[in-house]
């Protein structure tokens, strides 16, 4: 699959399994706990939404995906299949940055593109959300940063295990 260019230097790339620097990433995020947590980081969140699998769109919606900053992996994105939740279709991301990616603005560059792009190109789906531990003050930043708002009735309604949902809808 080609790359999906965000900005000039910034691109998603479909995940390869048989690509040695992909799967490295991929092994350095899983042991990186501050970022994953103690599940690791391609654990799946069970979401209590009613979920159907991707529309055809693009393949953009054939994730996960390897984030390139010029021709080096520096991240993981993951988008879910489509949900609905009180009559609105979204999808969810997921992503994790190396740690020497860090506070470069690539997650802020990289959610902001591609959840414009999601919604751009997708009239199947009204939003994208974040799940948000609130104890991570830089993601909740960073969420900010790239137009996602906070969703309080949502973050209490389905999350007791506290995280807070951020949400980006259709203007």
């Amino acid at each position: 699959m080609q790359k999906i260019l965000l900005t000039e230097n910034l691109s998603i790339k479909k995940l390869n399994p048989n690509n040695p620097l992909d799967m490295l990433l991929i092994e350095e995020l899983n042991q990186d706990r501050t970022v994953c947590g103690e599940y690791g980081y391609l654990w799946q969140y069970p979401y209590p939404f009613n979920s159907t699998k991707h529309l055809n769109h693009q393949n953009l919606l054939d994730s996960p995906y390897i984030i390139y900053h010029e021709k080096y992996p520096v991240g993981f994105l993951e988008i879910s299949d489509i949900f609905s939740h009180h009559k609105q279709k979204n999808v969810s991301i997921s992503y994790a940055l190396h740690k020497n990616a860090r506070r470069k603005g690539y997650m802020q560059t990289t959610l902001r593109e591609t959840s414009n792009l999601l919604l751009e190109t997708s009239e199947d789906i009204d939003g994208v959300i974040l799940s948000i531990d609130p104890s991570n003050i830089l993601s909740k930043k960073v969420a900010k940063k790239a137009g996602f708002i906070e969703n309080k009735e949502w973050s209490l309604e389905y999350h007791s295990g506290g995280n807070i949902i951020y949400q980006k809808k259709r203007k």
